[in-house]
């Protein structure tokens, strides 16, 4: 699934791979019937994740700061600008229906700094999502046909 961002990135010598689009993908791969797994909820919480992220590392005056892994320290407006962001990250997946665990690490690779809040980073997360979902969502619905819906223990 990972093969549509990787040429991405290869061809345009832009980052549209990056770290969370792994975990992404494997749940579209190990849980297809999962709601978390649906392009609604992918595409949705990774751009709550970026918003929720883009606002905290502003508030906390830190928006084009050095990323943590270039200063490797990480500062109490760094901190904080996480913690905000992860909290607002889930009060906007929850409030729009749109939960997929992955996104948190979209979340925090904007608020630790590896993506800056600008139009060019947000397109790149969102394209390497997108391109994701491209190679991945006609996976996940073949696999989804013939995998039994999931039966909970001790109910049968």
């Amino acid at each position: 699934m990972l093969v549509g961002p990787a040429a991405l990135a290869i061809v345009t010598k832009q980052i549209f791979l990056f770290p969370s689009l792994g975990p992404t993908a494997v749940m579209l791969a190990h849980e297809p019937q999962h709601r978390s797994s649906r392009p609604y909820a992918v595409l949705v919480s990774h751009a709550a994740g970026l918003a929720a992220a883009s606002v905290s590392v502003a508030i906390f005056g830190i928006a084009f700061a050095p990323s943590v892994f270039e200063t490797h320290t990480v500062s109490p407006a760094r901190a904080g600008a996480v913690l905000l962001a992860l909290a607002l990250a889930i009060f906007l997946e929850v409030a729009l229906r749109a939960q997929h665990p992955p996104a948190a690490a979209t979340t925090l690779l904007v608020a630790l700094g590896s993506f800056h809040p600008t139009p060019h980073d947000a397109f790149l997360i969102m394209g390497g999502v997108v391109a994701v979902l491209i190679v991945g969502e006609p996976l996940r619905r073949r696999v989804a046909e013939y995998e039994p819906h999931h039966v909970p223990p001790n109910s049968a």
